[in-house]
């Protein structure tokens, strides 16, 4: 199904509107520890949108057929429920009325809410890439994105040894201290522990915190893993969830990102 999909989320443009943000406006945000995307309007078109979201809907019953595939697949296209309702939801994590938009359409509430979800990423890498220039040198040691807020879930090791959490949402990455928890600013390094799955230690770990239980997934990488290939490597490593929260660690609850105009 990834396969499917992830060429038509890399290709997509939804004409995402332009930012006005200066440098100096960026740095401000940052060093108050906002996101920069935190608060502001933002657009894209919705022809667009759902245009795309069609494609998707269609690339997801081709890979894997069934009769909520095909429901929602025919939903889409006749557009119920609306791409701009569907958008407003997605793009504020309220998976809740996206549920309920589905189950009053006998549609499938995890199917709606993956798309909806997927549709509205190539606008927020769109941003990412103009966000990253602005920023650029400006320092940030959280486990949120420095982009659009969106909680960190895996990160990668460099071969330098440096630390970097990735964005799933808009595929920002962010260099981090080591032996350092960035959810909650912990350095004693008596109290942040290392997780591997039984039997493998290998190039895939957890990286936790005793004192506020939670924790980060953290792959070797030789170079940036690609926006597009985020997905892949979150979906390859939750076996590495698994033993986190065996252990009664977790991720911190979902930001709120910004407001879609």
């Amino acid at each position: 199904m990834l396969g499917a999909i992830l060429p038509l989320l890399r290709d997509a443009n939804l004409g995402a509107a332009p930012l006005a943000m200066t440098a100096e406006e960026a740095c401000a945000r940052l060093e108050r520890g906002v996101p920069l995307l935190r608060d502001l309007e933002l657009g894209v078109d919705e022809g667009l949108a759902h245009d795309l979201m069609v494609e998707l809907a269609r690339a997801r019953e081709a890979a894997s057929p069934s009769e909520p595939a095909r429901r929602l697949r025919a939903a889409i296209e006749r557009g119920d429920p609306g791409i701009g309702e569907l958008l407003t939801h997605a793009a504020v994590g309220d998976r809740e009325r996206i549920a309920a938009a589905a189950r009053r359409r006998d549609l499938d509430p995890d199917l709606l809410w993956a798309l909806a979800q997927a549709v509205l990423e190539p606008a927020f890498r769109a941003w990412r890439r103009t966000l990253e220039r602005l920023s650029a040198g400006i320092p940030w040691q959280r486990d949120y994105c420095f982009v659009c807020g969106t909680p960190a879930v895996f990160g990668e090791l460099r071969e330098d040894g440096s630390r970097h959490l990735r964005c799933l949402r808009c595929g920002a990455g962010w260099r981090v201290r080591r032996l350092h928890c960035p959810a909650c600013g912990n350095e004693d390094h008596a109290t942040l522990c290392t997780l591997y799955e039984e039997g493998r230690r290998g190039t895939r770990r957890v990286e936790a915190c005793e004192r506020c239980r939670r924790y980060v997934k953290l792959i070797a990488a030789a170079a940036p893993t690609p926006a597009e290939m985020l997905a892949v490597e979150h979906l390859a490593t939750r076996h590495l969830d698994a033993v986190a929260r065996e252990r009664g660690f977790g991720h911190q609850a979902l930001a709120t990102p910004p407001p879609l105009a």
